[in-house]
């Protein structure tokens, strides 16, 4: 992990930076008290929040789990964000 850059609280979801040891900053975030897995980091704020209201919706994705990472990204490119 890398340390933390900045915190944004919107509702129950709370987003954060970090900076990694090569340089890059990742987002990722957490939805109120509920556990979170410590490896989903995405190369934007906006796919980290993304990927926060799927995973709300949908539940948390992991092998065999909802594939919420799969739908951010599909709607990432839908609407043109990722290309």
């Amino acid at each position: 992990m890398g340390s933390k850059l900045e915190t944004w609280q919107v509702g129950e979801y709370t987003f954060w930076a970090e900076k990694w040891h090569d340089g890059s900053i990742l987002y990722t975030f957490q939805i109120g008290d509920r556990p979170r897995s410590l490896t989903e980091f995405y190369p934007t704020l906006d796919k980290a929040m993304v990927a926060a209201v799927g995973e709300k919706h949908t539940g948390h994705r992991g092998a065999g789990g909802t594939g919420v990472g799969t739908a951010a990204d599909w709607f990432m490119k839908m609407i043109g964000a990722e290309r």
